[in-house]
C-alpha cells in the first residue's frame, strides 16, 4: 500500500490514524539502523500506544472530553503538574542539597532556607547554533501559586551568530 493510500484511507479514529502512521514509519525506517532484536520492542511500543488510543477513541468527540483527557494524559505522563504549586509545607521534601528543599510535585522547583523559591528550569536559552544544551537552562525566582512553565529565549548576544554584509558586484 502506498503512503498516499494509507493516509487517504486512515480511519476517523485515533487508532486508525496511529496504525496508518506506524505503517508509513515502517516503510521509511532505515533498515540499517533497525536490528532483528529491535522489531519485537517496536511492536510492543506500537501495541501499547494503540491500547491507550483505544481508550481515548471511546470518549465522545462532540464535547471536550477527548481533548481534555489527551491534555491531562500528556501532562501527567511527563510528570507535569495540572494545578499550580501552592508552596505549602506538605509540598516540600529534602533535596539532598544543603539549605534546599525540593518540591514533591515538581522536582525542578526548590525552596531556600530564607523562604524564597526558584524554578531551576524556568528559562531555556538557545545557543548560537539554535540548539539547547544542559548549560543553557537558567533558574528563575518564583512566587506561589506557581504553574511551572519554560520560557525559551534566543542566544545571549555574545553567542549569537554575527551577520556579515557582503558587497555583491553587479
Amino acid at each position: 500500500m502506498t503512503t498516499e493510500a494509507l493516509t487517504q484511507n486512515a480511519a476517523e479514529t485515533l487508532v486508525g490514524y496511529a496504525r496508518s502512521e506506524f505503517s508509513v514509519a515502517a516503510q521509511h525506517r532505515d533498515k540499517s539502523q533497525v536490528t532483528e532484536e529491535m522489531i519485537p520492542w517496536i511492536e510492543r511500543i506500537e501495541s501499547s500506544v494503540v491500547k491507550m488510543l483505544t481508550i481515548l477513541d471511546e470518549l465522545p468527540t462532540e464535547d471536550r472530553s477527548r481533548w481534555l483527557a489527551m491534555s491531562l494524559f500528556g501532562r501527567l505522563s511527563t510528570n507535569q503538574v495540572i494545578t499550580p504549586l501552592t508552596g505549602e509545607d506538605v509540598e516540600w521534601t529534602d533535596s539532598g542539597i544543603e539549605n534546599l528543599k525540593k518540591n514533591r510535585r515538581c522536582p525542578h522547583v526548590f525552596l531556600r532556607v530564607d523562604g524564597t523559591a526558584f524554578d531551576a528550569r524556568a528559562v531555556v536559552r538557545l545557543t548560537g547554533d539554535g540548539s539547547m544544551r544542559p548549560e543553557s537552562v537558567e533558574p528563575r525566582d518564583i512566587s506561589f501559586p506557581y504553574m511551572p512553565k519554560q520560557e525559551i529565549l534566543g542566544p545571549k548576544e555574545e553567542e549569537a551568530p554575527s551577520l556579515k554584509l557582503v558587497e555583491v558586484e553587479s
